[in-house]
């Protein structure tokens, strides 16, 4: 950056400081509402003018390295319109916040300047490209003036007639009215048709109409309105700081967009269109014309359901009354954009039928169920019920419609938040009694586990739920999530097998002599793999060094450090094993679900468990819609049963909480999360990075598929793999024989079974439990068989067969081999 720009920035610094000494000694003698507003707009952007100096000072202009679509350029003469979106789209700048309510509570979701003209750009794309005018929209991808000059000189490669520039002001409380910017002479009249536009859409008088502003004179955009693209101007349509400007620009942005194209054609000397309603009628008419569409849309529901064949069609009335209730008779938004009027969330067993989108509604955001049509509403609302486990039983509800809500209601609307809910539908069920009709019928149901409840948390997903979150809601989320805790080693269903307060925090060297020891102790088939690499998870571990998250290599050792997880970072290690080359490769990751997890279970009983330790059977395969992933199955049509852990009475897993028999689906996938702070799971075994539904992986999870073999975005579907998940504690034990020369004989006091074992011992085990059929297979019958007869003991249980409770109960499984 040359020091001229340097100069002039402090220059302009300079003149602007002695202007403001200037107005606030008028204001001293007389202070007047529009100096007021005056004396705020150049201390403000006086404050932006230093950052840009800061950033002169601190870094280079680039050179040549704008992106750019050849494609996109114009031709030798001028064509089209240019939209700027002020601030930054990248950078940490993004303008103004406006007044909330009526803006939204966060930022990125409309309040914040960037963001609400984002919308306003697609808007005007829109409504230019349906009058044929050539539209495109440029960011500022930067802080700063830097960020200034990057997008406009796209835009003049670009070669518009003019071009736009799209804010919105803020100052004080009191102030209002609309302006527009321009820097150089030849600007003027498109300047004065964008503000003629603003005044009439606004219905701007006196003081309000804030006029024409010379940047030269204000230096407020004078980097945007002064370089090569002129015609050029800039908006301020209204103060985001004035309740009621506010509540004006939200509800005239439509017009908004619409202004601006008309501004262009009138400068241009485009015709304009045979019908053309002015914006102030286009607000008038949006009430009465939502309330025509929202009749007309609850009537085709209506009609639809008349005609759609369900399996109980006397239930119709009833279900149409909840409907009505749910969705205010079709008028919420929930009902008139995405045809949801049962309000109903969004659950993966939905996908078939649904899509999920984020919706805020009086209780909260959550992701929702979006339908493409009215028959797949109603397809999806009995579906529901079918899939949902908390509606099991539902059927032997359906004989009358009156029974059928007592069942359903408590479920779908607690009587603990909604006292009123069942009055308020039999009212309204007096008003469609006999709307529809017909007699019932039967049929099983398919109940689903954790897996159809998932809905991962991509860092996408986060930012949504985020820009809508309301603060309260936030902070109930976060307190909640705070109370989670994981257990004392002696009340930990992972460590109490181990002794009660085991050292934390002991770094030692990993190899993969270490794993194979201590497969050996727990009589764990990896032979069975062949030449695939056995995937790990080690619980409650961290690396030290010798990682392979920065180059995917393998390492004959990586140094560990045994902690304990926590719920809310990734503090597990996840690997691979090569036991051709005797080489790992370990990476970050965690194997406990998230706090979130642990609460949804706790409140709703839908998803979120804890996979004990043991050896597991996988399949490529794809999670949620990613390909490429681990999935706990038997083959892609069949779901494989382990035993889980639930926590019921708190929230902190322990030996004496749930197990329960099932099948989870914890799949192994990326933690959708670059960071270690945060991760997506709800029982499933995740690796830093993300994956997209295209195939995209990345991260320390694309170099973890790498090891694994998975070489291309879909890997081998239905290639099988072992997964062994054991403690940070274990190994750290493992790798302490090791190193003092210990053999197996040495460390049988450290044998076990568990989950995933074979052999003889298991058959012993498996006879003295009384399993009918002993194979030598510690599958899921075996571990609840071994679960419940703990609990006769002391109830608790672990699931993990120990040499000390081979001792206590005198069975002899661990006796030497005759």
């Amino acid at each position: 950056m040359s020091s001229n720009d340097v100069d002039d920035n402090r220059r302009l610094i300079g003149k602007l400081r002695q202007e403001l000494a200037a107005r606030e000694a008028a204001a001293r003698v007389e202070m007047t509402q529009e100096l007021e507003i005056e004396i705020d707009q150049r201390r403000r952007y006086i404050d932006e003018l230093m950052g840009d100096l800061q950033e002169l000072e601190m870094v280079g202009e680039a050179s040549g390295t704008v992106e750019f679509d050849a494609a996109e350029e114009a031709s030798a003469n001028p064509n089209g319109l240019a939209i700027v979106i002020g601030h930054s789209s990248e950078g940490t700048d993004k303008g103004a916040l406006g007044v909330s309510p009526p803006f939204p509570a966060a930022a990125s979701a409309g309040r914040a300047e960037y963001y609400w003209n984002e919308d306003l750009a697609r808007r005007i794309e829109e409504k230019a490209n349906a009058r044929g005018i050539r539209v495109a929209t440029f960011r500022r991808r930067q802080n700063g003036t830097a960020g200034v000059r990057d997008a406009y000189r796209l835009v003049a490669r670009w070669r518009p007639q003019a071009s736009v520039e799209l804010h919105f002001n803020s100052a004080t409380a009191s102030a209002r009215g609309s302006e527009t910017l321009y820097g150089r002479s030849g600007s003027i009249p498109w300047a004065r048709a964008l503000q003629d536009k603003l005044v009439s859409l606004y219905g701007r008088v006196g003081l309000q109409d804030r006029g024409l502003k010379d940047a030269n004179e204000t230096g407020r955009g004078i980097a945007s309105l002064t370089n090569e693209v002129q015609p050029s101007a800039l908006i301020e349509p209204f103060f985001g700081s004035n309740q009621q400007d506010a509540e004006l620009g939200i509800a005239r942005k439509d017009g908004l967009a619409r202004a601006v194209v008309d501004a262009f054609a009138a400068l241009v000397g485009l015709p304009a269109p045979a019908s053309l309603e002015t914006a102030d009628a286009v607000a008038a008419d949006v009430e009465s014309a939502e309330a025509a569409t929202s009749a007309a849309l609850w009537n085709s529901l209506q009609q639809a359901y008349a005609t759609a064949t369900i399996e109980f069609p006397h239930l119709k009335d009833i279900s149409f009354s909840q409907w009505a209730l749910e969705s205010g008779t079709g008028t919420s938004q929930l009902a008139t954009r995405h045809l949801n009027f049962a309000g109903m969330k969004w659950r993966p067993f939905m996908s078939g039928i649904a899509t999920k989108v984020w919706y805020e509604a009086h209780d909260g955001g959550e992701f929702y169920c979006k339908f493409a049509s009215l028959e797949d509403f109603i397809a999806g609302y009995w579906l529901r019920l079918d899939r949902h486990p908390s509606y099991r039983g539902w059927r032997g509800a359906a004989a009358a419609p009156e029974r059928f809500l007592n069942f359903i209601a408590d479920i779908w609307a607690p009587p603990a938040e909604n006292p009123n809910y069942k009055p308020k539908v039999m009212r309204l069920y007096d008003q469609f009694r006999g709307t529809f009709g017909a007699p019932p019928a039967d049929a099983p149901a398919e109940i689903p586990s954790d897996e159809d409840f998932w809905v991962d948390r991509s860092p996408e997903d986060e930012i949504a739920r985020q820009s809508v979150e309301s603060m309260d809601a936030t902070v109930t989320r976060a307190r909640s999530q705070s109370t989670v805790s994981w257990a004392r080693d002696a009340d930990c269903c992972d460590y109490a097998h181990l002794g009660a307060d085991l050292p934390v925090g002991m770094q030692f060297p990993f190899t993969a002599a270490d794993i194979e020891m201590l497969c050996a102790l727990n009589d764990f088939p990896v032979g069975e793999a062949g030449v695939t690499p056995v995937l790990f998870g080690l619980r409650g571990a961290t690396i030290v060094s010798g990682g392979s998250g920065s180059d995917g290599l393998w390492r004959e050792e990586a140094v560990l450090k045994n902690i304990r997880p926590n719920h809310q970072e990734t503090r597990c290690v996840m690997g691979v094993w090569d036991r051709q080359q005797g080489k790992i490769a370990v990476y970050s990751g965690s194997t406990v679900p998230h706090a979130e997890a642990v609460v949804s279970w706790f409140r709703t009983r839908e998803a979120g468990n804890l996979l004990p330790s043991g050896l597991y059977r996988y399949i490529c395969g794809e999670h949620n819609g990613r390909p490429g992933c681990f999935l706990l199955r038997k083959s892609i049509a069949s779901k494989r049963k382990v035993i889980v852990r639930r926590t019921a009475d708190d929230l902190t897993y322990e030996s004496g909480d749930i197990f329960q028999n099932m099948a989870p689906g914890d799949n192994i996938h990326p933690s959708f999360s670059s960071e270690s702070g945060w991760f997506s799971s709800f029982g499933c075994q995740v690796i830093i990075g993300s994956a997209t539904s295209s195939g995209q992986h990345s991260g320390q999870w694309a170099k973890f598929r790498r090891s694994a073999g998975l070489l291309d975005a879909n890997g081998e579907p239905g290639r099988p793999y072992l997964y062994l998940l054991l403690t940070g504690d274990e190994v750290l034990m493992a790798s302490e024989a090791r190193r003092r020369g210990r053999g197996l004989q040495e460390m049988s006091g450290l044998r076990r079974l568990r989950f995933g074992s074979q052999g003889a011992r298991v058959t012993r085990l498996q006879d003295r439990l009384g399993i009918a059929a002993p194979d030598g297979d510690f599958g899921p019958a075996t571990a609840e068989a071994l679960h419940n007869r703990q609990r006769t003991r002391t109830q608790r249980s672990d699931g993990i067969f120990t040499p000390a409770l081979d001792t206590e109960l005198d069975w002899s499984i661990f006796a030497p081999e005759a």
